[in-house]
């Protein structure tokens, strides 16, 4: 459950090798996914999982 309802949650759902972000909204109650991003295919995608994962870091830690 997220402790603030007013922020939006976000979420990952993941096989390992495939990666989708997720984000929900109470008020008004929306969702919204991202692409697939996988390492499969010869681009490997690994890099940007990071990198969106790095910015949902900075989003959702508190600043002191």
């Amino acid at each position: 459950a997220n402790p603030e309802p007013t922020q939006p949650s976000f979420g990952l759902i993941t096989n390992g090798n495939e990666f989708l972000f997720l984000k929900a909204t109470r008020e008004p109650a929306q969702y919204a996914n991202s692409r697939l991003f996988s390492l499969i295919n010869p681009n490997n995608e690994l890099h940007q999982v990071l990198n969106i994962l790095k910015d949902l870091r900075h989003i959702i830690e508190p600043t002191a």
